[in-house]
């Protein structure tokens, strides 16, 4: 199991450095390790046996679509559950309090049911699964998803300058058939080929979930692809959708452009193999301790063969005061972290819990060298306050919620010249020079502008995490740190470097987690995205289909 190290883990958002810090005195390694694999003891495993876990006594599961899905109109949806309380005598599939499908018993406990909405439309609709005992009990899960609009299943959806995508050797309801590899994942293979001169690459999703991705290297047109994907679920009914995209000059941002849906039904997996799902239920109980009947997992894939962070399925859950992540390579083996949530402990990297308020003092540090002025400086962060808080009250309303779940108030401070150029401020330098005491904040942040980069050539990266805030009695050194080279940077970076991408590694948030709830588009690609906030893995989704999402809810996870 590896610890993210306490006293301070230096993450940086630009160039992979891995540092350690002892109070404000940074020592970089001689030897630093690439972004994403800090030096560690983690434990390796060999793929995990065979031999299915029991599920959770009276739970039901919906297994796909995952919670908060996108699905495209237009083609049938399969939705898969299962209850483990004992022997059936219906189940059924409500959409907004409205039966769409039943299947009448007997249905034994724990076998899975595949009910069909035949018809779904545009919009967010709730589902609702139910199952009655033998003494006609219910007994039900729900999960709310987004229909979007797309053409019929199988047909690729063009848009602007003829992009197309199709399942060229495949037909709606066509039967895959998956074997194991050596690592034990089951894997199937699918061909795609999408037409258009801006096709930069294709991305495959499974109910929702990315599973697999390949990249136009050569510029050819058309782009075809053969494509092999785990089916995380096991053998059964999967809605496959694969998107075509394009991407700047640079390939920081990729835009769909053209889709494809349709259904496939996966067989050939042995009997007894645990699904992924299952592996990650039984790792974390090996290696935490921990009971998660529905743990959240997401298939991050290396965006290119130079990428620091090699392609894996991840899962992550927030329990009590730690957050715990198992990373299942593709070699099989397993990488396990903790990191304490708003305490110290000796041995692990302090995060901040994702919920609540958290109140950050942002010391701007003149190098006198960009013309930015104070007040153009308190009025840019400002701003980018006014367009995080906008941010988060757009996602809480679209998810119904009452409030937004995370809110950040700033506190300006301005110090005119740095005592020690290139090196981070102390907390004394803080209260002598600005001010402000950092043990009244939860989070303190250090902007420096300085056209050279002092800093950030001397530890290779423009923006910093260094962890270590919200602890009880305040922070006690600089937490999140960002270069601002000239006025374009401040006017882009204090929202998504500083209160996106450098706040969401305070969090707990790693690179390869995904950005939303682990669809096509919900990967950081690099270098200049910031859409960092991770609402799968922070507990801002309702994963096991109780009514709560899991930051709030008393029984996260199905426990």
């Amino acid at each position: 199991m590896k610890n993210f190290p306490s006293s301070m883990l230096l993450r940086s958002a630009a160039c992979g450095l891995i540092a350690f810090a002892s109070a404000c005195n940074l020592h970089v390694q001689g030897v630093s390790t690439p972004e994403g694999n800090p030096p560690s003891d983690t434990q390796m495993a060999t793929p995990l046996p065979t031999v299915a876990p029991a599920g959770a006594a009276g739970q039901v599961e919906i297994l796909s679509p995952q919670n908060g899905a996108e699905v495209p109109a237009g083609a049938a949806l399969t939705v898969t559950a299962r209850w483990s309380g004992g022997d059936a005598i219906e189940a059924s599939l409500s959409v907004d309090a409205q039966i769409a499908a039943d299947q009448p018993g007997p249905v034994p406990a724990g076998q899975e049911v595949q009910l069909v909405w035949a018809s779904p439309a545009a919009g967010k609709h709730s589902l609702t699964v139910q199952f009655l005992d033998a003494t006609k009990n219910p007994h039900e899960a729900s999960i709310e998803i987004l229909v979007s609009a797309s053409a019929e299943s199988g047909t690729a959806t063009p848009a602007s300058g003829g992009a197309a995508i199709s399942f060229p050797s495949l037909s709606e309801g066509a039967t895959l058939s998956a074997a194991l590899d050596s690592a034990g994942f089951a894997q199937a293979g699918v061909t795609l080929e999408a037409a258009g001169d801006s096709v930069k690459d294709i991305i495959l999703e499974a109910d929702g979930l990315q599973v697999a991705r390949a990249h136009n290297d050569s510029s050819v047109h058309p782009f075809r692809a053969d494509l092999s994907w785990t089916p995380y679920r096991g053998n059964g009914k999967y809605t496959l959708t694969a998107f075509a995209r394009t991407a700047d000059a640079a390939e920081n941002h990729f835009t769909p452009v053209a889709s494809v849906s349709l259904s496939v039904d996966v067989e050939g997996i042995p009997a007894g193999t645990l699904s992924l799902r299952d592996r990650f239920i039984r790792l974390y109980s090996e290696r935490f301790g921990l009971t998660v009947p529905n743990p959240p997992l997401a298939r991050y894939i290396r965006p290119n063969p130079a990428a620091l962070d090699p392609s894996r399925w991840v899962s992550v859950v927030y329990l009590g005061d730690k957050d715990y992540e198992i990373d299942l390579m593709d070699d099989g083996s397993a990488q396990t972290s903790r990191m304490a949530v708003n305490h110290a402990e000796a041995g692990l990297a302090t995060i901040c819990r994702p919920t609540g308020i958290l109140k950050m003092l942002v010391v701007f540090v003149d190098y006198g060298n960009t013309g930015i002025a104070q007040d153009q400086a308190f009025a840019a962060l400002s701003a980018a306050q006014s367009e995080s808080a906008n941010w988060h009250q757009a996602y809480a309303a679209a998810h119904g919620l009452s409030a937004p779940l995370l809110q950040i108030n700033t506190t300006p401070a301005f110090v005119s010249a740095p005592p020690v150029p290139g090196e981070f401020l102390t907390t004394d330098q803080i209260h002598s020079l600005a001010g402000f005491s950092t043990h009244d904040f939860d989070l303190v942040a250090q902007v420096d502008l300085d056209s050279g980069a002092t800093l950030a050539a001397k530890y290779h990266g423009l923006g910093f995490t260094r962890y270590g805030g919200c602890l009880p009695g305040g922070s006690a050194q600089v937490n999140l740190f960002m270069t601002v080279q000239s006025t374009g940077d401040l006017d882009t970076g204090l929202y998504g470097s500083l209160l996106v991408h450098e706040l969401s590694h305070n969090l707990g948030w790693q690179h390869w987690w995904p950005t939303g709830a682990g669809g096509a588009n919900d990967q950081l690609i690099w270098n200049y995205d910031n859409s960092a906030f991770a609402p799968l893995f922070f507990g801002w989704t309702d994963v096991d289909g109780d009514g709560t999402i899991e930051i709030f809810d008393p029984t996260p996870y199905g426990r």
